[in-house]
Parts: C-alpha cells; structure tokens; sequence
C-alpha cells in the first residue's frame, strides 16, 4: 500500500522515503499550499537528488506560476529546463535575467542554454558569447554549480570566436 503519511525524521534522513511518498501521493505537491517559494525550491531540489527531473520541473512550472518574480525559482526551472533540453528554457532565463539583470548565473545558463539546445543558430551563439563575457565581467571567479569555472569560460569563448560550433 501507497504511503499516506510521513514522519518528519523519516524525510530527514531518507529523502528517498519523501520521494516515494510524493510519488503515490502526487496530490501532495500543490504548490497553491504552499506558503513560501523556498519550500517548492527545496522540494525540487530533493527530487533531483532522486533523479526525478520530470517531477522537480513540474513542481518549478507551477510553482513560477504562482510567484514568477522569484528570480532563484526562474533560474531553478530554467537549469531543468535546460538539462531536459527543452527550448522553453530560455525564455524562463530570460525572465530571470529581466527580474535580475546582474545575476551572473541566469546568464550563463542562458548562454549554455543557446549553445546545447536546438535550434541553434549564428546570432544565438554570438549571444552566448557576449553573456559569457558579461558573466565573467560580474563575477571574475564565477564558477556554476555544474563546475564550470572562469578558464572554462574563457576557453569555451575562444573556441566559439574561431568557429568551434561544439565549443558548449
């Protein structure tokens, strides 16, 4: 039988035991319950951690439905949307960039959001490189969560200048 309840301490220290129950209990992820966007962020988080990307997006998809100002909630469906590599990853990153137009790591996404998702094009790739250039000009030491580093920055735009179209 599908669980119906959770302990609190179970979900602390198995968050696998969270995952299960939400998956029987799909119900239970209502974002219009929830109080705050933190917990639809912290939420999707554990559900990647599981290695369940398509529940964490739809969690993010209504969760930005319901505060689309929140720039880290835009920025969290923007970097599924991009793993998943669906094109409605840029125009969410976009609008992370619109709400904060200094946060270097909405940038970057965007950028690599241009370069590994169809369609691809000349001025998306020129585009990439100058939100490459800004992110490094905001933040000489960013380095994004997925690793990537300034000297990987500037060698992926190096090789985008000379044409190296698999530079991302």
């Amino acid at each position: 039988a599908a669980p119906t309840s959770l302990d609190p301490a179970t979900a602390m220290d198995d968050p696998a035991a969270l995952v299960r129950f939400f998956e029987a209990n799909k119900s239970r992820i209502d974002v219009t319950n929830m109080g705050h966007p933190d917990i639809a962020k912290a939420l999707a988080q554990v559900f990647l951690k599981a290695d369940r990307t398509f529940m964490a997006e739809k969690l993010l998809s209504l969760a930005v439905a319901k505060w689309p100002d929140d720039v880290a909630l835009q920025r969290a469906w923007g970097r599924v949307l991009l793993s998943l590599g669906q094109p409605a990853a840029r125009t969410t990153l976009r609008k992370a960039i619109e709400l904060a137009p200094t946060d270097p790591t909405s940038k970057y996404l965007l950028g690599m959001s241009l370069l590994r998702i169809e369609p691809r094009t000349p001025m998306g790739t020129q585009e990439a490189i100058g939100l490459f250039e800004t992110v490094l000009v905001l933040d000489p030491k960013y380095t994004d969560a997925d690793g990537v580093g300034p000297a990987d920055l500037r060698q992926v735009i190096t090789r985008l200048k000379t044409g190296d179209r698999q530079a991302g």
